[in-house]
């Protein structure tokens, strides 16, 4: 089958830097698409545009903080004048328990893997609406369906974004944006890497004694791009089409 072409059409992920988003950021550009990488390591994100080629630009901004989303996407405005397709793809987690978080490490991952999502949605819909309609695709974790121990915040924070995705998807119809929620199973990426020793050692020695950890896991991964790919397709359907919700996952 050959790759859509994408030419002119202005795409935003965030989360750009490393993993699903950086391979996400790179098939658009392949495909025409004029990229917006949206990251808050702003070194290594214009590392990343500088290497996927002259399609990408890299603007530094954080999810959490909507002031700095909404300057954000009015560069965005300044440049391109228009949004086409919006991935909310940034997230992380610590390894705690609920009552070992303090006010900055609640705020810290639900801001990044939920509120992150509402701030920029909120801050595309204009610029999608210029374009005449186009999409917003949020990116979600198995781990929603499954909540591990001791990652209670991330799995919480992400499981929001299906309610939020399905009431977009509604409330957004009639200006022709479409919304889908793409739960994404395990994936080789630089996910935990913020983690230290200490707490990656302690969430296996629950995960492994609770039964989490069956056999295999870890062995049988996605690569990036191909979760990549899936995006694309999913946002490359014909307008009268859309995967609302889906899933990809490896086959044990």
């Amino acid at each position: 089958m050959t790759a859509p072409s994408l030419a002119g059409r202005v795409v935003v992920v965030t989360g750009a830097s490393r993993g699903i988003g950086r391979a996400t950021a790179a098939a658009f550009a392949e495909r025409g698409a004029n990229v917006v990488m949206l990251a808050r390591r702003e070194e290594r994100q214009r590392e990343e545009a500088r290497a996927i080629g002259e399609n990408a630009v890299a603007i530094p901004a954080d999810v959490t903080d909507p002031a700095s989303v909404g300057a954000l996407f009015a560069e965005v405005d300044a440049r391109f004048g228009r949004v086409d397709v919006l991935v909310n793809n940034a997230g992380l987690a610590r390894v705690r328990r609920l009552d070992e978080c303090d006010e900055d490490l609640v705020n810290l991952q639900v801001g990044t893997n939920f509120l992150g999502p509402i701030w920029c949605t909120r801050a595309a819909i204009p610029l999608l609406k210029k374009a005449g309609g186009g999409d917003v695709l949020n990116v979600t974790s198995e781990s929603m369906l499954d909540p591990y121990p001791l990652l209670s915040l991330y799995a919480s924070s992400k499981a929001g974004l299906a309610t939020f995705s399905e009431a977009m998807n509604r409330e957004l119809r009639p200006d022709d944006i479409r919304v889908s929620l793409l739960v994404v199973g395990r994936t080789d990426t630089e996910f935990g890497i913020d983690w230290t020793d200490e707490d990656a050692a302690r969430g296996y020695a629950v995960w492994e004694e609770q039964g989490f950890l069956k056999s295999g896991w870890g062995e049988t991964k996605m690569a990036a791009a191909d979760v990549a790919e899936t995006i694309v397709f999913a946002v490359t359907r014909p307008r009268n089409q859309v995967l609302d919700v889906f899933r990809v996952r490896t086959r044990d």
